[in-house]
């Protein structure tokens, strides 16, 4: 046997090794690149908080005139749920009457933004005939959120199923109705008949003829657990209680028996539709479903056992909350509705160190990105946070508060009662060039790092990236952002990138006026009332 001297064996492992380190290598400067060099060059400013040279004087901001929107708010909802699901209105101009109720695609979503609101509202105040009022749209809003799960299940409690929660719903008697949703005659991928619950329960009820819009996405389901929590926090009337408790059991078995995943899939309401709860998904959702199970179940081991798993399993990764700096540019939406899971966990946990966990990781690896956006309710969800955490907050609370109060007093400056197309009388937006030349300075990097991309070999590598899977990178963004009174009116303002507008939108409501639900007001500015940074005589 021919024995091969070690000295020849050396160079094939260098080769060796070279041909399986050099790939890795160039695959960490290019990560690299982008995410530690690109990226924060186009984000850093952002993370810089605002100047308050720009807010109104504390002094002239009038909480008790705050309060009365928040109300007028409230009574205005009534107009917006006439199937108990908050929709957009067209109203005629000189009548005043609804013409038309807007079809929306995030019906559970919008829903429960103005629930949770209803909820806060209804926990600050005193019995009387306001706290009446709130409960009585909480009851209304509540019975959406029962058939958001009843209808493609067929029933209400555990023993249904509870692997689909519906985005919209409507009954026989509304499917054509062009005032409300025709759509539903449409034979879309992601309309379907309901379930007939009699065929799985004698207690059931038969939704065959209702029609709903499935496909539901993660957006929607982190309302729906945010919304549960609220309920089951805030709100203790017993038929309140009862309805949301059957809820949570309902949808926490479902979960388990889908392993984690939303059913409700395209052309197939049997199918997964791609939304889970699995990894690389954070367990912050297995964590708020498992931890209101156990408040329904406190003796169920099972809902027991889960829980503390889920928790030390986020308790090592510790990754609970991660909107990260490309999703301040890209993917801006995903901040808000995150924004329901961790809310939740912070109205029902009550252990203090997981508490601060909690907060530790939001203020870490979400809020930094976003302290300069100006979004009030990123802002409230952090001084929410701060109010239960007993954990140094590193940022001024008090400049922060002084932010979301005066974003919500532009709402009483510039008339945006009812929030509607007539910007308060003005039939537009205030633009941005009407506030000086540093107001439309467009963030000089964006041209430096496209020229990189457009000009360079290295650069062009990023191409698939920044022209395809983030394709936003590039989009004119400016290095102020936007104020409530620039921003075009919606069902909330809350979810677009205030660094992309520029005010410019002017309506013509000579014949028709489109009426927003109140949630951009009355969300961040009731989590300040109930968390006690707002106090009203």
């Amino acid at each position: 046997m021919r024995i091969q001297k070690l000295k020849n064996k050396i160079p094939r492992r260098i080769i060796l090794a070279t041909i399986i380190l050099l790939p890795i290598a160039f695959g960490g400067v290019y990560l690299g690149v982008y995410f530690g060099i690109m990226v924060p060059d186009l984000t850093s400013f952002m993370e810089v908080a605002p100047d308050t040279d720009e807010f109104y004087n504390l002094a002239d901001i009038n909480i008790s005139r705050l309060e009365e929107i928040g109300t007028e708010f409230e009574h205005l909802q009534h107009e917006h749920i006439p199937l108990n699901i908050s929709q957009t209105i067209t109203k005629n101009a000189t009548t005043g009457d609804v013409v038309l109720y807007h079809f929306t695609d995030n019906g559970q979503l919008h829903t429960i933004e103005n629930l949770v609101a209803s909820c806060l509202r209804y926990a600050t105040l005193p019995a009387g005939a306001e706290k009446d009022y709130s409960l009585y749209l909480i009851r209304r809003m509540v019975d959406a959120m029962r058939l958001f799960i009843e209808v493609p299940n067929g029933g209400l409690g555990p023993t249904f199923p509870g692997e689909i929660v519906a985005r919209f719903y409507a009954p026989p008697d509304r499917w054509n109705d062009g005032n409300y949703s025709e759509i539903f005659s449409d034979e879309s991928y992601r309309h379907f008949n309901g379930t007939n619950g009699k065929l799985i329960d004698a207690s059931g009820t038969d939704y065959s003829q209702w029609r709903m819009r499935l496909y539901t996405s993660k957006d929607e389901l982190a309302a729906y657990f945010g919304g549960l929590a609220a309920l089951l926090t805030l709100v203790p009337e017993p038929d309140i209680q009862n309805i949301t408790k059957q809820i949570i059991l309902q949808l926490m078995e479902g979960m388990l028996s889908s392993f984690w995943q939303h059913m409700g899939g395209v052309e197939d309401p049997g199918k997964p539709d791609g939304v889970h709860f699995q990894p690389p998904s954070s367990f912050v959702w297995k964590l708020l479903l498992t931890k209101l199970a156990m408040i329904v179940e406190p003796t169920n081991q099972k809902y027991r056992q889960l829980h503390h798993y889920y928790l030390a399993k986020e308790r090592k990764v510790e990754n609970v909350f991660v909107v990260g700096p490309t999703d301040s540019i890209d993917n801006y939406y995903s901040h808000y509705f995150n924004s329901f899971v961790l809310l939740g966990l912070f109205l029902v946990e009550d252990d203090q160190d997981i508490l601060n966990l909690y907060f530790k990781n939001f203020h870490e690896k979400t809020y930094t990105n976003y302290r300069g956006h100006r979004n009030a309710m990123l802002n409230a969800l952090y001084l929410a946070g701060a109010a239960r955490t007993t954990r140094t907050t590193h940022y001024d609370l008090d400049s922060i508060r002084w932010d979301v109060l005066d974003q919500l007093w532009r709402f009483s400056e510039r008339g945006l009662v009812p929030f509607d197309t007539t910007i308060g009388g003005y039939n537009s937006t205030i633009n941005r060039t009407s506030l000086g030349a540093e107001w439309t300075v467009i963030d000089p990097n964006i041209a430096k790092w496209k020229n990189f991309v457009d000009n360079t070999w290295f650069g062009g590598l990023y191409k698939w990236l920044v022209y395809g899977l983030q394709d936003a990178i590039f989009d004119d963004r400016f290095l102020k952002p936007a104020t409530v009174d620039m921003m075009r009116p919606k069902e909330t303002i809350w979810n677009q990138n205030p660094y992309k507008e520029d005010g410019v939108h002017v309506y013509d409501t000579t014949n028709y006026i489109t009426q927003y639900a109140g949630a951009s007001f009355t969300l961040p500015y009731y989590i300040l009332r109930y968390f006690g940074y707002v106090e009203v005589a």
